[in-house]
C-alpha cells in the first residue's frame, strides 16, 4: 500500500479494517485558536487523538526571537 499525505474516506475505512493506525487530528483556525479543539470534541474519527498546533506542536513564543 502506498502512503500519501492525505487520504480519502474510502482509503481510511479500508485501512481501519485491516490495521490500527494512529490518527492525529490537528484541526486549526487562525481566526480562533479554540475552534480546532471544539470541532474535535463535536465530531472526530473514533480513536483519533487531538494535537493542538499552538500548544502541543509549537514552542513557546519568545519575544524578539520567534
Amino acid at each position: 500500500m502506498a502512503y500519501h499525505t492525505i487520504i480519502d474516506v474510502t482509503e481510511l475505512a479500508a485501512l481501519l479494517s485491516v490495521s490500527n493506525p494512529v490518527i492525529l487530528d490537528c484541526s486549526y483556525a487562525l481566526s480562533d485558536f479554540s475552534i480546532g479543539r471544539k470541532d474535535y470534541l463535536r465530531h472526530h474519527i473514533p480513536s483519533a487523538y487531538f494535537l493542538d498546533i499552538g500548544f502541543d506542536l509549537s514552542s513557546p513564543v519568545i519575544k524578539g526571537v520567534t
